[in-house]
């Protein structure tokens, strides 16, 4: 069979010549679903990705603290310290010139000179001190009857520079009792009275009686 050429096929049969020629194009271009390839992707990616992130912490962090230390220091310098005890020697030299008293049917010497010695016991509380004395006489007092210990309180106190001002007392023959007024220091650990020297005088009998005295205290604090 002799071949045609193409050139001489009407223009409308070229197609046909086409699909005879087993061209498989008119497929692919046919019925214009050249774009009809399901571009209908999906393309509604949901970015709504929740970003709503819940920041809302809790930074209600309880700062209230009780920062009401209590500085009420008790700054009332406590003068109610427990009591010290002390205690020591003690002397009180005694001299008078006496009155004649022959009237009153006493046969007494015209001047007594005795010591009476024994111990003080004191307690100090704050700046005051209290106790008693207790000592004996053994010279001229002791001859006319003064045989029994004698005993007498004894109080003071002091500035808070260690100057201390007191008094106490001495009974003679039971018959009178002097008051005998002292000064003194304080260390803080001994109460000491030195060589006090002082003069009291009474009434005895209607005659008044001189008494010159010489105190001596030396108490220390116990361990």
């Amino acid at each position: 069979m002799a071949r045609l050429s193409l050139a001489v096929l009407p223009l409308a049969l070229l197609p046909l010549a086409l699909a005879a020629c087993g061209g498989g194009t008119e497929a692919d271009l046919g019925d214009g679903d050249i774009g009809d390839a399901e571009a209908d992707a999906d393309t509604d990616s949901d970015t709504d990705s929740d970003t709503d992130s819940d920041t809302d912490s809790d930074t209600d962090s309880d700062t209230d603290s009780d920062t009401d230390s209590d500085t009420d220091s008790d700054t009332d310098s406590d003068t109610d310290a427990d009591p010290v005890y002390m205690q020591g020697p003690m002397t009180i030299d005694v001299y008078s010139d006496l009155p004649d008293l022959s009237a009153l049917g006493l046969d007494v010497p015209d001047e007594v000179w005795d010591t009476c010695a024994g111990v003080v016991e004191l307690v100090k509380e704050g700046r005051d001190f209290e106790g008693t004395v207790t000592c004996s006489f053994s010279e001229d007092l002791y001859d006319l009857g003064a045989t029994d210990p004698e005993s007498a309180d004894v109080s003071a106190s002091e500035d808070g520079a260690g100057n201390v001002e007191g008094e106490s007392t001495i009974d003679v023959l039971g018959i009178v009792t002097y008051d005998l007024e002292f000064e003194g220091t304080w260390d803080g650990s001994t109460f000491l009275v030195t060589d006090e020297e002082g003069t009291a005088t009474q009434n005895v009998f209607g005659y008044d009686i001189t008494v010159d005295y010489v105190l001596n205290m030396e108490a220390t604090v116990e361990e």
